[in-house]
């Protein structure tokens, strides 16, 4: 890998986690965020940008900015656990991969969250906001 290539790779995580911050700050207080990490290497990445932020690995579950961090192999029981919950407020559901070349398997994650909302009947309290991604092919 070229210098420039680390420059570059380094400028993408500090720009999404930038992205991923600000929207994180931006949930309503009533309303909780989850991040849905692709379980290859975006929990690792994400684990990065917790170091990179508190400079410690204290906290015995991973979280940015209050947003908890999760693995999309998580999902059947994050589903079956939010489907239960008779808590106030929004799910707000954010999916973050380290990159996306064809987007094939980050919409395979985002249609497997959509079938979970709709067969719980979670339509008006799960969110999808949004898709993250450090890298991204043009064609994606």
């Amino acid at each position: 890998m070229k210098e420039t290539d680390l420059y570059i790779y380094d400028d993408s995580l500090t720009s999404l986690r930038s992205r991923l911050q600000e929207s994180i700050s931006k949930i309503g207080p009533n309303d909780r965020c989850f991040v849905i990490a692709l379980s290859r290497k975006g929990t690792r990445m994400l684990e990065m940008f917790v170091f990179k932020t508190d400079n410690s690995y204290t906290n015995s579950s991973l979280s940015i900015n209050g947003a908890k961090v999760i693995t999309e192999l998580s999902l059947p029981l994050f589903f079956k656990i939010i489907s239960e919950d008779k808590t106030n407020g929004r799910i707000i559901i954010k999916i973050v991969d380290d990159a996306i070349y064809f987007g094939s398997t980050i919409l395979s994650v985002y249609n497997e969250i959509a079938k979970y909302v709709k067969h719980y009947g979670l339509e008006e309290k799960v969110v999808i906001d949004g898709i993250y991604a450090a890298i991204k092919s043009q064609g994606s």
